[in-house]
């Protein structure tokens, strides 16, 4: 992560939520939750700040069965002073082990009406449950992250709103484009693996009468879903590895109805190809643009001179456009307006 923070990393906005990444090493013992180092102040850490705790060996053998018992993902529980951390779960072996404390990397922004959320669906997640995806003890973004993403949108004065996630909504992703014999069920990432907190989230986003999409990836392919009267999935995938197969998105209809793990959607396009294609050999790659229309131009009025006058829109329209990535050509395109969200007028 510091390596990465360094790269790529300090591009991302400065936001309440993001601290400072520390590393450590301390002795832990087993069936014990504390984490103790005399080399570091854990009361200078800001709780809100904190995600997880990754604790492992540094400079270990590749060997795996050499690894830590310890090794995993740890949650803080609270700072009991100056020298000790109290974490969950508890530690399964005596061990000196290296540890870092990690931070919050999602972020929002806003330009004119719209309303930008980028959530972080790696770094806060539990592990997944690929033996029951609707399991409510696991997590992709954690209540922490769910309430801010939530809360963000039922609060902000946007008319548009936009979350950027690396993982599909009602879109799955399965393995069947290595292993068909496996099937075409979720293989547990991405929200389709995570079902009881997609629900959560979906139930919170439905009530808000503002159109709200997603603009995922994860899956080499594009898809234009409506989840509900509001909420949309927009996939834009890939842009230069080799397509998944129609198998992988849960051989989902190219377009039609689709049942996302107890949740129907209207699939209005996607951009896959057939099992009967190695996707190997499956050069489908995509690109789309965003545009936002709010107001359109004309001449100025009469009398006036040249130049243009600017007519707003009173209900503004997003069109996302899906080109080809070989030849540049228009495969698809979806407007989304608030216009929808509103009732005929009564006589």
């Amino acid at each position: 992560m510091k390596v990465w923070r360094e790269y790529a990393g300090w591009a991302n906005p400065d936001t309440p939520q993001r601290g400072k990444l520390v590393f450590g090493t301390a002795n832990v013992k087993k069936d014990s939750n504390i984490i103790e180092t005399p080399d570091l102040d854990f009361t200078t850490l800001d709780p809100k700040q904190v995600s997880t705790i990754l604790v492992g060996r540094n400079n270990r053998p590749t060997d795996a069965r050499s690894a830590s018992k310890n090794a995993g993902t740890y949650g803080l529980v609270r700072v009991l002073d100056k020298h000790r951390l109290q974490v969950t779960p508890r530690f399964a072996e005596d061990e000196r082990v290296d540890f870092t404390i990690g931070t919050h990397h999602y972020f929002d922004y806003k330009l004119g009406n719209c309303h930008f959320f980028v959530i972080d669906t790696r770094s806060e997640r539990s592990a997944f449950n690929v033996n029951n995806l609707h399991d409510p003890q696991v997590f992709l973004l954690g209540k922490t992250q769910r309430n801010w993403l939530v809360n963000g949108i039922k609060n902000s004065d946007a008319d548009l709103f936009f979350i950027v996630s690396s993982v599909g909504v009602v879109v799955p992703h399965s393995a069947f484009h290595v292993r068909p014999d496996a099937g075409d069920r979720s293989k547990g990432d991405g929200f389709p693996g995570f079902v009881h907190e997609r629900e959560l989230i979906l139930s919170e986003l439905d009530r808000i009468d503002k159109p709200i999409m997603f603009f995922t990836g994860d899956v080499h392919a594009s898809v234009s879903a409506q989840i509900t009267d509001n909420i949309w999935e927009f996939m834009v995938s890939p842009f230069s590895s080799n397509g998944h197969p129609i198998g992988t998105l849960g051989n989902m209809p190219y377009n039609g109805w689709y049942d996302a793990e107890g949740r129907w959607v209207r699939v209005k396009w996607v951009g896959s190809g057939p099992n009967n294609v190695h996707y190997s050999r499956l050069h489908r790659t995509f690109f789309a643009v965003v545009r936002v229309n709010n107001v359109f131009s004309c001449p100025r009025p009469d009398g006036e001179g040249p130049g243009y006058q600017f007519i707003p829109y009173p209900h503004p329209q997003v069109i996302v456009t899906w080109y080809d990535g070989y030849t540049g050509r228009h495969v698809y395109s979806e407007t989304v307006s608030s216009l929808d969200l509103v009732p005929a007028p009564k006589n």
